[in-house]
């Protein structure tokens, strides 16, 4: 059952194979033939009650395309500002601003047509992550049902998401080449753990993370924290997924303790 995406607790851990070979060419972040792009645009969003301006992604704001010598092959870059947005997203996590322009320029049913055409999102199933809000921007929210008793219009799975993060770790998210440079951009996102006092007591670090915190009246929680993170146990890497912890005090930090010992013990114990 989905859970609200930062907002009952939810883990998982999974270990990442190592082995990620020279990313492609350089300046190729992503490369499709022609047609899969507009594939992945379809989903099960109710389009009829959509916007046009919601329906389309808005490409030339998008990825800088420019032809190949291979045959119907297209090289697609992001354009500056995009990135920039991409970037500010994890450098700076007390702002929305960055993920809204980014939703605006994509649109919803890009994005979660990605989702599932990359088998991170079943609806039949109520499985994997949603995500249709645009955090403020104006635009109407599309919710689904979540494991609270509520609805949300970005929600998840711990282990979709830990699913997700492996195979951009593996490289295996898109291509080794887009895999890097989401890993790349990742790495600018401070876990909560890189703030507790308690830190250096643990086992691993985080090498990149993407933290959530934030109430929700329609998914019918209180304020709670989540995260998704690469870790490192002594050059052994790791994602973990965790969210729906609620805030035990003022302290934003300390009172996440509980989650990180379990995983400090996992990651001491994984075979």
């Amino acid at each position: 059952m989905l859970q609200p995406n930062g907002s009952g607790r939810n883990t998982a851990i999974y270990k990442v194979s190592l082995g990620l070979r020279v990313a492609c060419r350089r300046g190729a972040f992503l490369r499709i033939r022609k047609g899969r792009l507009e594939g992945a645009q379809k989903s099960k969003l109710p389009r009829s009650k959509l916007p046009e301006y919601q329906k389309k992604m808005k490409i030339n704001e998008i990825l800088m395309i420019t032809p190949t010598s291979d045959s119907g092959v297209l090289s697609f870059d992001l354009k500056k500002q995009h990135r920039a947005d991409l970037n500010a997203i994890f450098a700076d996590q007390l702002q929305d601003w960055a993920a809204r322009a980014c939703m605006h320029r994509l649109g919803y049913s890009y994005v979660n047509g990605a989702l599932a055409a990359a088998g991170f999102l079943d609806l039949g199933a109520k499985n994997g992550i949603w995500y249709a809000n645009d955090l403020g921007g104006g635009w109407p929210q599309f919710h689904v049902p979540v494991a609270t008793r509520g609805k949300s219009s970005a929600a998840m799975t711990a282990l979709a998401m830990a699913n997700l993060l492996t195979a951009m770790h593996r490289g295996t998210l898109i291509d080794q080449t887009s895999s890097r440079e989401m890993m790349r951009i990742m790495s600018q996102g401070g876990s909560w753990v890189s703030k507790a006092a308690y830190a250096r007591s643990l086992s691993f670090t985080s090498t990149g993370a993407k933290v959530g915190h934030h109430p929700s009246a329609d998914a019918k929680v209180s304020s709670v924290k989540s995260e998704g993170a690469f870790l490192d146990h002594n050059g052994v890497p790791f994602v973990a997924v965790w969210q729906n912890y609620p805030d035990a005090s003022p302290d934003v930090v300390s009172d996440v303790s509980n989650v990180y010992r379990v995983i400090d013990e996992v990651v001491k114990k994984w075979p």
